[in-house]
């Protein structure tokens, strides 16, 4: 059995200001302990505060905070930005001047918006000239929770995939990872944003994958997780052919809520079942990669 031998990058990473919560303080603790080394602050916006999103529990981060922890723990952290898009210039303003201070893309994107309005596709644009990945949260309709919106076999995010291949996109959310796998014709939004057992008939995701090498796949939570694991033959043969454009993550705000792949991939590895290269793709050579860490 092998031991493990490649540190690890969480990419999806939020951190709250309130003592007792996930501070930045505790959060370098809690990776000790699990063996990451390093951490993507996915920082909220006055869209998710005026919303009473739940990423507003234990008083989260913003970008200004965001950008701070960074300079404080340059070797613990690093950063992206997220905003408000307005469709005006202020917005591009905006992300340039993240990206001078340190952001190493856009997200956790959270805005009940259509992947195609021209508000969204203002920000693309802009984000491509800057060249910031994207990191979006799905959601199955307007009005549900939060998330940027699609319908069942991600039409919408193909459209834009397609318009803007310079830009990165990079998918979350059980949303996004149920269309690993065929399901009924005309899905309820319940179903779409659940965790879904049994095996896997492949699904619309593998294709927009093989079509656009601009898209890539945020693995934390459950919905990456679940999307891998629950049918292990094919999440193992998913990941092996994608592995160049899959990142690990947590996106947790409690050590007990951390998803079960994080074993999943340590233990797949040490048996042989996950070539080293591709191990160290997700865990961290990813992320080096496109976020230059």
């Amino acid at each position: 059995m092998k031991n493990l031998s490649c540190r690890k990058i969480d990419i999806h990473t939020h951190l709250s200001l309130t003592q007792g919560d996930m501070t930045a303080e505790r959060r370098i603790q809690v990776n000790k302990r699990l063996g990451i080394e390093k951490s993507v602050i996915l920082p909220v916006t006055d869209y998710m505060e005026v919303t009473r999103h739940p990423f507003r529990h234990g008083a989260m981060v913003d970008n200004s905070c965001a950008c701070q922890i960074c300079l404080r723990y340059p070797e613990a952290f690093s950063w992206f930005c997220n905003i408000c898009p307005d469709g005006t210039e202020k917005t591009y303003e905006l992300l340039r001047r993240y990206k001078d201070q340190g952001a190493r893309g856009v997200g956790e994107f959270a805005s009940q918006l259509y992947f195609d309005e021209p508000l969204m596709e203002h920000l693309f644009a802009c984000c491509e000239e800057l060249k910031l990945p994207f990191l979006f949260h799905l959601s199955p309709e307007k009005n549900w929770g939060y998330g940027l919106v699609d319908h069942p076999g991600l039409p919408l995010l193909e459209k834009e995939l397609k318009k803007f291949p310079g830009l990165v996109f990079i998918g979350h959310s059980k949303v996004f990872w149920y269309e690993i796998a065929q399901g009924p014709k005309v899905p309820s939004s319940k179903l779409r944003n659940s965790c879904v057992a049994g095996k896997v008939k492949e699904g619309q995701l593998a294709g927009l994958f093989r079509e656009y090498p601009n898209l890539w796949g945020d693995l934390s939570a459950s919905g990456g997780g679940n999307a891998l694991m629950r049918d292990e033959e094919y999440g193992l043969s998913f990941l092996e052919e994608f592995s160049d454009r899959l990142m690990f993550g947590t996106d947790i705000l409690d050590e007990k809520d951390l998803s079960p792949l994080y074993r999943w991939l340590d233990e797949n590895y040490k048996q042989n079942r996950i070539k080293e290269s591709d191990y160290k793709n997700v865990c961290c050579g990813n992320a080096e990669r496109l976020f230059f860490l």
